[in-house]
């Protein structure tokens, strides 16, 4: 016997549930909500948090020995 079922009896299937709060994360529009109070651009250069908005940078680049010593 299998642990989904047999023969004699069918699958078990869950039952999908009615909510009225929100599952996180979802698109809206241009946005994905993250949670109640954050979300994000979908091209992911910004994301709003309880109102302050923060932007991507470029990442600092590792010091490059060979580079930074040359004359």
């Amino acid at each position: 016997m299998s642990c989904v079922g047999d023969i004699n009896r069918p699958n078990y299937r869950l039952k999908p549930i009615e909510r009225d709060d929100p599952v996180y994360p979802y698109e809206d529009g241009d946005f994905i909500i993250l949670g109640p109070e954050c979300f994000a651009g979908k091209d992911g250069e910004v994301i709003m948090w309880r109102g302050a908005a923060y932007k991507r940078i470029e990442p600092v680049k590792n010091p490059d020995p060979y580079e930074d010593y040359k004359q």
